[in-house]
């Protein structure tokens, strides 16, 4: 069992597998997320926006798209390390 603290100073007990489920769906809507800006960015950079200039633009307006993105749902990182703590067997 984990124990994960909430906001509101209550802790919440879930299950390895809760954990690791949670955080495979928030990565799937990341990768999600960034597939439709990125398709977004495309028709509209060839409806009618197909000069350099609006290039430019669309392609600034796809990198603040992926910084908000990435503030919101925070940088995907797991650690591999399964004795929390203690030394990582793995290592060396």
């Amino acid at each position: 069992m984990i124990i994960q603290k909430t906001g509101n100073g209550t802790d919440n007990t879930v299950s390895a597998f809760e954990l690791e489920q949670s955080n495979l769906l928030r990565y799937k809507l990341r990768v999600e997320c960034l597939e439709v800006t990125r398709k977004l960015a495309l028709q509209l950079s060839t409806a009618s926006f197909s000069n350099k200039g609006n290039q430019a633009l669309m392609e600034r307006a796809e990198e603040a798209l992926k910084a908000s993105i990435q503030r919101q749902f925070g940088r995907h990182f797991e650690p591999t390390r399964q004795i929390p703590g203690g030394p990582d067997p793995y290592h060396h």
